[in-house]
């Protein structure tokens, strides 16, 4: 591959020029002299190679300073692969605890989003709870209250035996996580707190807040129940 202006060899290096002058900048690849007679600067075959080995190094998550230095070593005499193989397992290591670390933020947030009702109005929402309370700070506490937490299930009942029959089926499907109560239609507050939930037949199941989608229109469900978070641990 001969000599090539700072187009052609963006090109065959797959990035913009804009990217390649970049490198050039932060002493990643040399730049060209610029001929003493006028022209363009001849960018080599090496550019090219060097280029794609810098994209390639970033690709699995190597910072561009850690670039530089893989750059280095490969030119060093005395290296050897095991100082690429160290600086790679470091790298490994890294991520892992990044993956980790944010996994733990997904279920940090998948465990919010259960608990909070989502009604339309901000009153009662968990997740303002949580941020306002300052706690999601003091990480040991927080892991501790997630660790702790339960599934709220509220069983609607009018104490038929239709109603019965959906009290039992829930407890027999509750997990460990899942923490069962039954409304009696009949005690004192019942009915407006059903109606706030939209309950307007029993029996109904509320979870975490929220008329579980089965029984919108009709009677429990199991497979709707579910899916809104019936039996499945926390």
């Amino acid at each position: 591959m001969g000599g090539m202006t700072i187009g052609q060899a963006a090109r065959e290096a797959g990035v913009g020029v804009e990217t390649l002058r970049f490198y050039e900048r932060e002493g990643l690849i040399d730049r060209p002299p610029k001929p003493a007679g006028g022209g363009f600067r001849a960018y080599t075959g090496e550019t090219v190679r060097r280029v794609r080995f810098i994209r390639e190094a970033q690709r699995v998550g190597f910072a561009l300073r850690e670039v530089k230095e893989l750059l280095a070593l490969r030119a060093a005499p005395g290296a050897g692969s095991g100082d690429v193989r160290a600086r790679a397992l470091a790298k490994h290591g890294e991520i892992s605890r990044e993956i980790a670390r944010r996994a733990r933020m997904r279920e940090l947030l998948e465990r919010l989003i259960r608990a909070c009702p989502g009604g339309e109005g901000l009153e009662g929402c968990s997740i303002l709870e949580e941020f306002e309370s300052g706690s999601g700070t003091k990480t040991g506490r927080r892991r501790e209250v997630m660790a702790n937490s339960k599934r709220k299930v509220e069983v609607f009942s009018a104490g038929c035996p239709v109603c019965e029959a959906a009290v039992e089926q829930v407890r027999a499907a509750a997990c460990p996580s899942c923490e069962v109560s039954v409304v009696d239609m009949r005690a004192p507050g019942a009915a407006e707190r059903a109606a706030r939930l939209g309950v307007r037949a029993v029996p109904a199941v509320v979870i975490d807040g929220r008329l579980a989608g089965c029984c919108e229109g009709g009677g429990p469900g199991m497979a709707a129940l579910r899916a809104a978070g019936l039996g499945q641990p926390i």
